[in-house]
């Protein structure tokens, strides 16, 4: 649909399975069940918003912009596209682009979460780091929130006013 070849092992399809039951027959399981797919256009949403995290570890990123437009305009991969966007703006643009347009909640790619999730931290907003990073399976989300809250809880402990 975009003239775009995508990368390598990138794949998004989102279904449900119903009636689903497995038997084992000698040494080999057999699963049956019925899929039913989500609409044509979420499953493209989806899979130009993988593609286009993909593409952006890249050098050559000509193919970003088109997938992050399929990815902006459904309302199921907006979050983690203006995630991608503020990851690859320059610095002193990404914290103003996420507080204009992101709705954290809807993150769902752990890559995202992430991205934002860093951003967060570098503009020393420990809480919201924390918050998020709590919902991300990554190393790099892990490692964020203890970094969030160690600096967190420096800065709480240096502040006296609370013992006043």
């Amino acid at each position: 649909q975009l003239s775009i070849k995508l990368p390598e092992k990138v794949s998004f399809i989102q279904a449900t399975i119903s009636d689903y039951q497995q038997e084992k027959q000698d040494q080999w399981l057999t699963c049956t069940g019925k899929v039913v797919t989500a609409d044509d256009d979420t499953n493209l949403a989806g899979l130009a918003l993988r593609a286009a995290w993909k593409v952006s570890s890249e050098e050559s990123k000509l193919s970003l912009r088109p997938l992050l437009r399929v990815a902006m305009n459904h309302h199921s991969s907006t979050s983690d596209a203006v995630a991608l966007i503020a990851q690859q703006s320059p610095k002193n643009e990404r914290l103003p682009y996420l507080d204009k347009y992101l709705i954290a909640s809807e993150l769902q790619l752990d890559q995202a979460k992430a991205a934002v999730a860093q951003i967060w931290f570098n503009n020393q907003r420990f809480q919201q780091t924390m918050e998020l990073a709590q919902r991300c399976e990554s190393i790099a989300c892990r490692k964020l929130f203890l970094a969030a809250q160690t600096e967190y809880e420096q800065r709480t402990a240096d502040d006296l006013s609370s013992y006043f």
